[in-house]
């Protein structure tokens, strides 16, 4: 299991379920745990909101061994890493068991994103126009960028890709780059669907910044298992809009109608509904692109980032 830091803040997430109950912050705080380690549980998991076998539903999610060893019942009747009570003191003994962290001693600092790196210009622009080549006409352009894997929910993009089609932009043009074993499904998708004019696959990259100078709009369509996505930072970075679903800690980013658009993971139509909402209004078009570049400047940039790690070092250390 991987140590994760950069988590989401109860408060930003507004998560309805966790806002109706409050039942774990007193067991949080009689156990030490600082406030920025509420999700690790659910990210060392690498779950999100899930139904258990007994349809419980529930964030405090264990991997099912984990659970075990930490006195839970996990069997396909009950699950009780959904019971708030339990489940939370079995996650704050499991911290404090595996990563030994004094609450005095945790701090949120984000990995940030090569702001100086991520900046837009017209010579790479240019020759983004030769590394991804377009049907003339194609507008708006949407970009996918990642690992072609179920997770990802490139399936319901396609979906929505089909639908802003028929009903709104014909010429949309949608590139997938990158690669994973979805591959061939999702080519086998796209020909099925009669989308072979309006998507086009290109391989992984290790400079995305081509990408985002060829693109309209950055589409993050994940299912589950995502944190803080550099791809949206480093779009965001480029004066890209984005719309991703709205998960882990996209909502410390995307400000609705601000930064860019949020969706729920796996509604096509409102993945569709956001892009078209979007591209529409070209007003808001490019005052989301500056803001998300401003808040990169701001809050994101790595450079800042790296001093705010020496200075938390520092303290810790004394020295």
């Amino acid at each position: 299991m991987r140590t994760v830091l950069r988590l989401p803040r109860l408060q930003e997430m507004k998560l309805e379920a966790w806002e109706t109950d409050k039942a774990f912050l007193p067991v949080l705080k009689k156990n030490l745990v600082p406030d920025d380690f509420k999700y690790l549980a659910v990210a060392e998991s690498g779950l999100s909101q899930a139904v258990s076998p007994a349809k419980a539903v529930g964030f405090w999610q264990l991997l099912k061994g984990t659970a075990g060893d930490y006195g839970l019942t996990v069997n396909s009747e009950v699950d009780e890493r959904y019971h708030v009570g339990k489940s939370t003191e079995v996650a704050c003994r499991y911290l404090i068991d595996s990563y030994k962290i004094p609450g005095d001693r945790a701090e949120l600092i984000y990995q940030g994103t090569d702001v100086k790196r991520f900046t837009s210009n017209e010579e790479r622009k240019r020759d983004s126009l030769k590394r991804y080549p377009l049907p003339e006409n194609a507008s708006p352009v949407l970009g996918n960028v990642g690992m072609f894997e179920e997770r990802k929910g490139q399936t319901v993009l396609l979906e929505a890709v089909s639908k802003l089609v028929k009903d709104c932009f014909p010429d949309l043009h949608l590139i997938f780059v990158g690669e994973g074993p979805d591959e061939q499904i999702l080519k086998d998708r796209v020909r099925e669907m009669g989308l072979d004019n309006n998507i086009t696959f290109f391989p992984f990259t290790r400079e995305p910044m081509y990408v985002f100078e060829r693109i309209d709009i950055l589409v993050l369509s994940s299912l589950y298992k995502e944190g803080l996505p550099n791809v949206l930072l480093e779009a965001m970075s480029m004066n890209v809009p984005v719309v991703s679903s709205k998960m882990a800690g996209v909502p410390e980013i995307i400000k609705d109608g601000k930064t860019g658009y949020m969706v729920e993971p796996g509604k096509s139509g409102q993945l569709a509904d956001a892009i078209s909402k979007l591209w529409s209004d070209r007003t808001v078009y490019k005052k989301i692109g500056r803001n998300g570049r401003k808040l990169m400047e701001e809050s994101f940039n790595k450079e800042a980032q790296f001093a705010e790690f020496l200075k938390y070092f520092h303290r810790i250390t004394g020295k």
